[in-house]
């Protein structure tokens, strides 16, 4: 290999980035990561700049690797839907039909049910906002004013 190609291929390794890893962080940790990236850069007086991805770095370098059982419940928790829920019912009915299998919607209940116990929906977790309909540049809100069907039948 040519000295020119040598070269060459020092400057491209040079020029090699690292791969961009992206996460999404909720409002309040933000504030936290903040908080514990200004905490570092404070105690290390300016000597050392820590940046945010320094924070996580260091979190995810000193954990362990494995959720623990109690980590998994969280996630469970905070992110179970039941809409991707039902979604997953139907694939493995349809795995199971295509397959050849007898699969009964109330057995992947029971098969489930330990996946399903202590948790809340994401729709449990938030107040749903009523719905609303634009009319002639007037918002009309349809649900919350709307008289029941049982309270229109008693009147």
């Amino acid at each position: 290999m040519s000295a020119e190609m040598k070269a060459l291929d020092s400057v491209k390794n040079k020029k090699e980035h690292k791969v961009l890893e992206r996460v999404t962080i909720s409002e309040n940790l933000k504030v936290k990561l903040s908080l514990l990236c200004s905490q570092a850069n404070e105690a290390l007086q300016g000597f050392v700049n820590v940046t945010k991805s320094d924070i996580i770095n260091l979190i995810l370098s000193t954990h362990s690797g494995i959720l623990s059982k109690s980590e998994i419940e969280t996630l469970k928790a905070e992110h179970f839907d039941e809409l991707r829920f039902a979604n997953w019912l139907a694939a493995k009915i349809r795995d199971a039909r295509e397959s050849g299998e007898n699969v009964s919607l109330k057995d992947l209940f029971e098969k489930s049910k330990p996946l399903m116990d202590n948790r809340k929906s994401k729709s449990e977790k938030r107040k749903l906002k009523p719905k609303k309909k634009v009319l002639n540049d007037k918002t009309e809100e349809l649900i919350s004013d709307a008289p029941l069907l049982s309270e229109s039948k008693e009147e």
